[in-house]
């Protein structure tokens, strides 16, 4: 919170100053370092805002009003007497509690749009009664507001103060970075599965769940579990790994859980299903997950605890499923139900019996797609041209480079390094009968082939609820520096993935026929300002276009916050 009535220098450590809206904010480097981004040495640093920059109206010289920051990052105390800014109210006492929104003072305006559609989704998904039945009403509109904060484009908490003081939120008072961290080191890990024991019933109704892991880098080791693995995303950087629970015909995420950077998904497997089976993820389920699951001890981990599965069958590392989709695709007498599957295009599918793993027992899906068969042949045909040609340049050539090129050539290499070639004719023609194919394994003896199909196909649900959270609400770091603090963020993030995604999930009609995006509704409805005039609040400036049809949309009652009702 600024205190208005205390002026200060401006502190001499280095900075920067950053206008936002009317204001200038004053920003001080806490750290510089140096990151590999794609291979690239970039410049980072940490940053802390300590208050705003005003010129003094006596002096007519640039001063600091500073904020909490500033008295605890240098050590000072702020006098008894200094003023606060809360919301929307100028003056409140230090050791008063911030405005609430009932003590807003006469003209203050607040935008209301994003808070209401939030406040709505929360009620309509039963999200505030859970948090409130599981923490106390404060806190789950503390969450909440976070939530709510963390819903738009990732700017970082040192706009947290200025967001939730602009914004109406959940919370009755103005949120800090500090304020944050305790509320996020505040949550235990008997609460977050409190809430998904609550939460998964009321939105998994069909059964249907994927599932799939991504890894989140950190600059800070200090946290349990931050260690070095596979990166996705090529960084050379500690991590962490996040399993996610998504409801397949939705989106809407059901459960996470966090564990270590360095252990390979499916070696987790069987522990996160035992922590979804506590939760309430019983075997009326079906799990769809890719073809990185589908290891023998995890398809009979999963059939332990009476799961169905839907996995993928990587041809790649699957002999006997190549040998089987090689040898269904050579025959043309073996005839071939037909599956109607998206855009009207017809799906050739054969469905026979399987076995998955040792002793489960199930079924193995071929399918087959004309249009995608003419695509990828053309494809690998061009990618062994392009081998053949650099082959044909070359003089001599290393082992070790020779391998490159082992999976269609078989490459003889002299002493002096000179080589001789020949074209592998049968692995060619066995990829070219895999051309437009997919391989699915399932336990279900129940679903039809084009269920199967569908959900398998819509398991890229789970991966964008991922980008939304590491891309736009997370901003692609963990950012903190406690094992404590790092869990409660994880859960508030979750949280405002499941805001996010109701919010993308009602707009996703009008978003794609106005050719718009998700964030740029969010703007619209942060942009929708109202004043307070007596008891009440009523809109500040008409509403635009968009909106009005976002408005409508989602059923936002603005229209009796009209000046003219």
């Amino acid at each position: 919170m600024l205190h208005t009535s205390e002026l200060v220098a401006i502190p001499p450590d280095p900075g920067y100053n950053q206008k936002k809206g009317q204001y200038i904010n004053r920003f001080i480097y806490l750290k510089h370092y140096r990151v590999l981004v794609k291979g690239v040495s970039k410049v980072r640093h940490d940053v802390l805002l300590i208050g705003r920059v005003v010129t003094d109206p006596e002096t007519n010289v640039q001063c600091l009003m500073p904020n909490d920051n500033y008295f605890s990052h240098y050590g000072i105390e702020p006098s008894h007497d200094s003023i606060l800014k809360g919301r929307g109210a100028m003056k409140k006492s230090n050791s008063s509690k911030v405005a609430s929104y009932s003590d807003n003072g006469n003209g203050s305006i607040l935008g209301f749009g994003l808070g209401i559609a939030c406040f709505q989704i929360a009620k309509e998904t039963h999200l505030e009664a859970i948090l409130t039945e599981i923490f106390d009403a404060d806190t789950a509109r503390d969450i909440l507001g976070l939530a709510m904060f963390y819903c738009d484009d990732y700017v970082g908490l040192t706009e947290l103060e200025d967001f939730t003081a602009e914004q109406m939120c959940f919370t009755d008072r103005v949120l800090t970075p500090q304020i944050a961290g305790e509320i996020f080191r505040s949550i235990t890990d008997v609460q977050r599965d409190s809430f998904f024991k609550k939460w998964i019933p009321l939105h998994a109704p069909d059964g249907l769940v994927c599932y799939d892991v991504t890894s989140v880098s950190s600059y800070s080791q200090r946290i349990d579990g931050i260690e070095y693995g596979y990166n996705r995303d090529k960084e050379k950087l500690p991590q962490m790994n996040i399993g996610m629970f998504t409801d397949i015909e939705t989106g809407v995420p059901l459960a996470y859980e966090s564990y270590n950077g360095s252990i390979n998904d499916f070696t987790n497997f069987p522990y996160v299903i035992n922590k979804a089976v506590s939760w309430g993820l019983k075997n009326n389920f079906v799990l769809i997950m890719d073809g990185g699951f589908a290891e023998d001890f995890a398809i009979n981990y999963s059939q332990f605890e009476g799961y169905d599965l839907i996995v993928g069958a990587p041809v790649d590392r699957m002999s006997k499923v190549k040998n089987r989709l090689i040898a269904w695709r050579k025959s043309n007498t073996d005839h071939l139900s037909m599956a109607q599957y998206r855009f009207d295009s017809s799906i050739k599918c054969k469905d026979e019996e399987f076995e998955l793993a040792p002793n489960v027992n199930g079924r193995l899906l071929l399918y087959f797609n004309a249009d995608k068969y003419t695509l990828q042949c053309t494809s690998l045909q061009m990618d062994i041209e392009r081998q053949k040609t650099i082959l044909e340049e070359l003089k001599k050539i290393s082992p070790c480079d020779a391998k490159k090129f082992n999976r269609y050539f078989d490459i003889t290499v002299n002493e002096d390094r000179s080589f001789s070639y020949k074209i592998k004719t049968d692995a060619i023609s066995d990829d070219l009968h895999v051309c437009g194919s997919l391989a699915i394994m399932t336990t279900s003896q129940k679903l039809s082939v084009e269920t199967i199909l569908r959900c398998y196909c819509n398991k890229d649900v789970v991966e964008k609820r991922f980008r939304d959270l590491k891309n736009e609400i997370m901003g692609e770091r963990v950012r903190v520096h406690s094992t404590e603090a790092c869990k409660g963020k994880l859960f508030v993030l979750f949280i405002s993935l499941i805001l996010r995604t109701t919010l993308s999930i009602k707009l996703r009609d009008w978003v794609r026929k106005n050719r718009y995006s998700l964030i740029g509704c969010i703007h619209q409805l942060k942009n929708i300002q109202c004043r307070k005039t007596g008891q009440n609040w009523i809109l500040s400036k008409a509403l635009t276009k968009k909106q009005k049809e976002i408005s409508e949309i989602l059923k936002l009652p603005v229209h009796s916050l009209d000046v003219r009702k």
